[in-house]
Order: C-alpha cells, then sequence, then structure tokens
C-alpha cells in the first residue's frame, strides 16, 4: 500500500515539473516575441519620424499629381447658328494663328511666322433639290477694318493637317461641309468681330463675337 502512495506521489510530482517548465517556456517566447515587434515599431516610428512635412506630403499628393504644359490658348467654342435661306450655318469657333512661309528678304528668300485669324464653321443644306451659293463671306472689327478670304493663307496651310472650309461658294443640296476659313492678321486693336454671310439670291448673315 506504501509502495502503491509512493509511487503517485512520484508520478504527481514529476508532471508538476513538466507541466511547470512548458509553462515558463511559453511565457518566455510570448514575452520575445512582445519585445521584437515593440522593438520593429520603434524602429518604424524613427524612421518616420526622420521624414519632414515634405516627405509625407509627396508621399500623398504625388500619384494624384498631374502637370499639363503648353503655349497654344484653346479655342474658346462658340456654337451659334443662324439660318440662310436653306442653309444652317454654324459658328463653332475662332482664333488667332500663325502660318510657316517664305519671303524675300536682302534678295535671299527667308523662313518666317505670319499671323492670321481662322474661323471654324459648319454648313448644312437640307434641301433635296436646291443649292446656295455665297456672294461673299468676310470680317469686319470695330474699327471698320475689312478682311477677305486669303486663298495665299491656305496654300501655306495645305501643308498642315490643317482642314479647310473649301474654296467653292456652293453648298450643294443635302450636303454638309465643315472646316476653317482663313483671313488675314487682324487688327491688334480690334475687340469686336463681325463674320458675315452673303449668298447670290442676297441673304444675309451676320455673326458678332469678340476676337
Amino acid at each position: 500500500m506504501r509502495k502503491k502512495l509512493l509511487l503517485i506521489s512520484l508520478i504527481i510530482f514529476f508532471c508538476f515539473i513538466i507541466l511547470t517548465s512548458i509553462y515558463f517556456k511559453q511565457k518566455s517566447e510570448t514575452g520575445l516575441t512582445t519585445s521584437t515587434i515593440k522593438e520593429e515599431q520603434g524602429i518604424n516610428e524613427t524612421e518616420e519620424t526622420k521624414k519632414g512635412p515634405a516627405d509625407i506630403e509627396e508621399k500623398q499628393t504625388s500619384p494624384k499629381s498631374s502637370i499639363t504644359t503648353g503655349t497654344i490658348k484653346e479655342t474658346e467654342k462658340l456654337e451659334e447658328k443662324q439660318i440662310l435661306g436653306n442653309l444652317e450655318i454654324t459658328l463653332i469657333n475662332a482664333s488667332e494663328d500663325t502660318y510657316e512661309t517664305f519671303e524675300l528678304i536682302n534678295k535671299t528668300y527667308e523662313k518666317v511666322w505670319k499671323k492670321y485669324y481662322k474661323v471654324y464653321i459648319k454648313v448644312f443644306n437640307p434641301s433635296s433639290n436646291e443649292k446656295e451659293s455665297f456672294s461673299i463671306i468676310k470680317l469686319e472689327d470695330d474699327f471698320g477694318g475689312k478682311y477677305e478670304l486669303d486663298n495665299d493663307i491656305l496654300l501655306n496651310l495645305g501643308r498642315s493637317d490643317f482642314k479647310e472650309f473649301g474654296r467653292d461658294m456652293t453648298i450643294y443640296p443635302e450636303i454638309i461641309r465643315e472646316g476653317y476659313l482663313a483671313f488675314p492678321e487682324i487688327d491688334s486693336d480690334a475687340k469686336e468681330l463681325k463674320l458675315i454671310f452673303e449668298t447670290e439670291k442676297g441673304g444675309r448673315a451676320v455673326f458678332e463675337f469678340e476676337k
């Protein structure tokens, strides 16, 4: 009987020692892991502290940054429409521009840039059997200056992707034509312009807009 009690006591004692060692081992590993995490957090906080406000701001904004530069002024859209006889004429936009050409300077042809004024229009003839022909298309400024269509400018612009309206003044039935009209350089002091259309039938349409 005493031997059995002694054996049971020894078993309980050894189980206690084993459980105690396992407990302290797990606690030690947990403490080590927590310490490592705190050290890594401390390193990250130190690195973030070293960064200045500029670095933080750059990190937040640089992926969304977008800078567009250019020297060409975007043409304002006018989108004004008038009816002239059978024709529907729409003034889309108008602006000053430049073209490249050659001029005789000191007995030598040299490359120069010249200013001109361009107007983009769209003309629709919805009639099924009647054509319409323009007799005049011109610009006038608020100082009384008059500007006719300039075909010489079109010859120079023909080498580029410039879309011209065309030199045929007749608009045939069920046809839509659109493109740029080219005029000589406008007086630099002018502020207001009139684009005037007249037809062979005596009709007249006037678009007024700022230069």
